[in-house]
C-alpha cells in the first residue's frame, strides 16, 4: 500500500495543478490541499482512542484503510477543489487511525525481544518500496496518463487489502490476548 501511495502522490501535484492540469489549481493554494491532509492526520490522532470505544480495533483499522484507498479515486471523478479538499481530509484521519490500529495490532503478540526485529522489517518493506512507487507512479502517468496511476494504485491497494482482510479478525487477536493473559 505504501508503494501504491507513493505512486499516487508523485504525480498528484501534476493532476491538481496548473492551467493543463483537471483541476487547475493556482500552484500557491497547493499547499492548502496538503494543510487538509496534515489536520486530518491530526485529528485522527487525537480520536482514535474515542472512536475504539466504539469499534473494535481490527474492524476500524480495516473500514479506515478500505474507505482511504476508495477515497483515492476522488480526484479522477469529481477534479474539483472542494472535493478534493474533503478527500485529502478523510485520507489524514483515515490513514493515521488505520496505521496507529496497525502498529499497536502488531506489536501485541510479538514477544517484547522480537518488537524491533518486528518493526524493523516492517519498516524495510512499508519504506523501501516507496521509491519503486515514486518511479512506477511517474513511469506510468507519463505512458497511459494520471488516470490510470490513480485507478491503478487503488487498485493495488485494494489487493493489498485482501491479505489483511481475510487473515485477521478481532476474534483472532482477542483470543490471542486471552492466551497471553493465562500464560
Amino acid at each position: 500500500m505504501n508503494m501504491a501511495s507513493t505512486a499516487y502522490f508523485a504525480v498528484f501535484v501534476l493532476w491538481v495543478v496548473g492551467d493543463g492540469s483537471a483541476v487547475g489549481l493556482a500552484p500557491e493554494t497547493y499547499p492548502l490541499l496538503l494543510a487538509l491532509l496534515a489536520v486530518g492526520a491530526v485529528a485522527g490522532s487525537l480520536s482514535v482512542e474515542r472512536v475504539q470505544r466504539h469499534v473494535a480495533d481490527v474492524p476500524l483499522m480495516l473500514g479506515c484503510w478500505w474507505f482511504n484507498t476508495l477515497v483515492l479515486l476522488v480526484p479522477v471523478l469529481a477534479p474539483g477543489p472542494l472535493a478534493i479538499g474533503a478527500a485529502m481530509l478523510v485520507l489524514g484521519w483515515t490513514n493515521t487511525v488505520g496505521n496507529i490500529l496497525s502498529r499497536t495490532l502488531r506489536q501485541r503478540p510479538v514477544p517484547t525481544g522480537m518488537l524491533g526485529r518486528i518493526g524493523g522489517a516492517s519498516s524495510t518493506v512499508g519504506y523501501g518500496l516507496m521509491p519503486l512507487g515514486a518511479l512506477l507512479g511517474g513511469l506510468v502517468g507519463e505512458t497511459w496518463g494520471l488516470p490510470t496511476v490513480f485507478v491503478g494504485a487503488t487498485a493495488i491497494s485494494l489487493l493489498a487489502l485482501l491479505y489483511p482482510a481475510t487473515r485477521i479478525s478481532q476474534r483472532l487477536v482477542d483470543d490471542h490476548e486471552l492466551v497471553l493473559a493465562t500464560s
